[in-house]
């Protein structure tokens, strides 16, 4: 009596393409002739624990992916506004300046008004004597 041969080794390609892949591969040891089953069951426990930690890891980065995310969109709202910002507040500044010439214009118009005016009165009485 021969002892049974070894399990056909997985392939040598490189690491599984996808993790169906991987599963498939280890459903094919699980039914090999060569594996005992408490072994088999041993290797789907150890799958079935590996798959849960991988989903897992994953959600968890999807988690922080979405956070990552959501924390790029925030900060480009506050550059945007930050932006309009400044824009509202340069619009401002010149408001200011454009307020402070027209009431300089204002009172020189009042001024010459006024000198005018004065020059009208003092001319009005001379030609009625």
């Amino acid at each position: 009596m021969h002892p049974p041969p070894p399990p056909s080794p997985l392939p040598s390609a490189g690491p599984p393409d996808t993790f169906a892949a991987l599963r498939a591969q280890c459903d094919d040891l699980v039914s090999s002739e060569h594996v005992d089953k408490g072994v088999a069951l041993g290797i789907l426990k150890l799958f079935h624990t590996a798959e849960t930690a991988m989903l897992a890891l994953r959600f968890g980065k999807d988690q922080e992916i979405d956070r990552l995310r959501h924390e790029v969109q925030l900060m480009q709202s506050a550059r945007a506004h930050a932006e309009m910002l400044e824009s509202l507040s340069s619009d401002v500044r010149k408001l200011k300046e454009d307020s402070k010439d027209v009431r300089r214009l204002s009172e020189q118009a009042q001024q010459t008004a006024t000198e005018s005016l004065t020059m009208a009165t003092s001319v009005l009485p001379a030609k009625r004597r």
